[in-house]
C-alpha cells in the first residue's frame, strides 16, 4: 500500500507550454513511475479558466472537479481497477483548444482469493429484486460537480488503528466460480459493537439498515467527486442529508449482509471509481500528495 501512496505523489501535467489565443500557458510534468489500477493521478493546470475545462480518458470525463489549489487548477483522475498496463491516452480540453497527455499505468499488483459464503445466490437475487445496486450507484455518483467538503488528510473510520483483513483490489472468486468480482475497498478487523466514524467531513447520501449484500450501509459525499462507504454495520446512526464532521459516529460495526464474520468494509471512490484508501489517510508527511485538497 505504501507503493500506492508513493505512486500517487506523481503530478500529471502537460509537457511544455501551449500558446493560446488568450496567451495562457499550460505547464506539464509527468511522473516517470507508472500508477497502478486504483491509483490517483493529479493534474495541475495553470493559465486557464475552469469553465469548460475537461480532462478526458480512461473512460472518464473529469471536467467537473477542477478546483483552485496552490495557485492553479487541480483535478484528480482515478486509474480504474482493471485498467490495462501501458501508456494510456488522455486529453485536456478547453474552449478552443486541446492538449494530448499520456498516463503510464502499471501492472495489477493485487492478490487473487477464493472464498466460500453461505446463501450467496439468494442474496444476489434479493439485491437485484430490491434495486440495491442502483441505490448504491446513485449514491456513489454524488458530489461530482462540487468543491471539497473536507480539509486535510482523511482518517481511518475506527477509534483504533485498524488491521486490514482483506486488501483493496483483490480478485475474489466465490463458491468455486458461483460469482466473482473485485474487492473495491478494504476489510478492517472490527468486533461487533465498535463505533464507526466518518473518515472526513461530508454529507450523508445513503443510510440503509438492510441491503442484501452490504447490510447496514452508509455513504458520505465529500465533494470533489469523492465518496466514502461503510458496509456491514449492525446499526446505522445517521440519515440522508445529515452533515458530518471528521470522526463523527455514523454507525456500529457488525456482520450484516454478505459477511462471514464481524468486520468493517471501508471504501473510497473517486468519480465512481474505487481507489486505494491508504494514500488518503493520516500518516507521514509524504503520505499524501500536496495537490490533494487541504
Amino acid at each position: 500500500m505504501r507503493g500506492l501512496a508513493r505512486a500517487a505523489l506523481g503530478l500529471l501535467l502537460a509537457a511544455g507550454a501551449v500558446d493560446l489565443t488568450a496567451r495562457a500557458s499550460l505547464e506539464a510534468q509527468l511522473d516517470e513511475r507508472p500508477l497502478p489500477p486504483g491509483g490517483v493521478a493529479v493534474c495541475r493546470v495553470r493559465g486557464l479558466a475552469p469553465q469548460g475545462l475537461v480532462l478526458a480518458g480512461l473512460h472518464q470525463e473529469a471536467g467537473f472537479y477542477f478546483s483552485p489549489a496552490d495557485g492553479c487548477l487541480v483535478a484528480l483522475l482515478a486509474v480504474p481497477l482493471g485498467a490495462k498496463p501501458g501508456s494510456q491516452a488522455l486529453a485536456l480540453r478547453w474552449p478552443g483548444g486541446e492538449q494530448a497527455l499520456r498516463l503510464r499505468v502499471g501492472r495489477d499488483p493485487y492478490p487473487r482469493r477464493r472464498l466460500r459464503v453461505a446463501g450467496l445466490k439468494g442474496r444476489l437475487k434479493r439485491s437485484a429484486q430490491r434495486g440495491d445496486d442502483g441505490r448504491l450507484k446513485a449514491a456513489f455518483s454524488a458530489g461530482w460537480d462540487s468543491l471539497p467538503k473536507w480539509r486535510g488528510r482523511m482518517a481511518w473510520p475506527l477509534t483504533f488503528t485498524p488491521q486490514v483483513t482483506s486488501p483493496f483490489g483483490a480478485s475474489r472468486s466465490y463458491n468455486r466460480g458461483e460469482a466473482a468480482w473485485r474487492h473495491q475497498g478494504v476489510d478492517l478487523r472490527a468486533p461487533n459493537g465498535c463505533r464507526v466514524q466518518a473518515a472526513a467531513a461530508g454529507v450523508v447520501v445513503l443510510a440503509k439498515r438492510r441491503l442484501a449484500l452490504t447490510g447496514g450501509s452508509v455513504l458520505v459525499d465529500h465533494g470533489y467527486g469523492v465518496v466514502s462507504a461503510y458496509f456491514h454495520l449492525s446499526k446505522v446512526l445517521v440519515t440522508p442529508g445529515e452533515t458530518l464532521a471528521q470522526g463523527q459516529d455514523l454507525g456500529i460495526s457488525g456482520h450484516s449482509g454478505l459477511s462471514n464474520g464481524p468486520h468493517l468494509h471501508f471504501e473510497l471512490r473517486l468519480r465512481g471509481n474505487s481507489v486505494a484508501p491508504d494514500p488518503w489517510m493520516r500518516g507521514p508527511a509524504d503520505a499524501v500528495p500536496g495537490a490533494y485538497p487541504d
